[in-house]
């Protein structure tokens, strides 16, 4: 949640449908649109997916008040949540089987969370945000 309101402060919403593949880009604007014509109050960064949020963070270089130097380095760093966010929301095998060098990827992975967590709310703290009513 924190990753799209960081996303959606710096971005316009044309620039962050244009930092995605044109494939993705029609499938939010369909959601989107269906969703405003529901009459419901939503924003477009709201319809994006992980992925979508980190390769907008990677496009539009927003990785550097998140602690990355480069988008290489925020690929490298970040390329093992998408997989562990499926693994968890569509668990078909354990997380973690009898095998050591698995139990190091997770661990490895929530330690990135809670960085990238910590750094989203220390920016987040540090920054005024605007006015989320309007």
């Amino acid at each position: 949640m924190r990753l799209a309101q960081f996303i959606g402060f710096r971005v316009e919403e044309d620039k962050i449908l244009n930092a995605l593949p044109a494939k993705r880009k029609d499938k939010i604007l369909k959601s989107y649109n269906s969703t405003l014509s529901g009459n419901v109050d939503v924003s477009l960064v709201e319809r994006l997916y992980l992925t979508d949020l980190l390769e907008v963070v990677k496009k539009m270089g927003l990785f550097e008040p998140l602690g990355y130097r480069s988008k290489t380095q925020f690929h490298r760093g970040t390329q093992g949540l998408v997989k562990l966010r499926n693994q968890v929301m569509h668990p078909v095998r354990p997380l973690v089987e009898n095998d050591r060098e698995a139990l190091q990827h997770l661990y490895d992975r929530l330690c990135l969370i809670d960085r990238l967590s910590m750094k989203l709310k220390e920016l987040f703290t540090r920054e005024p945000q605007a006015d989320s009513t309007t």
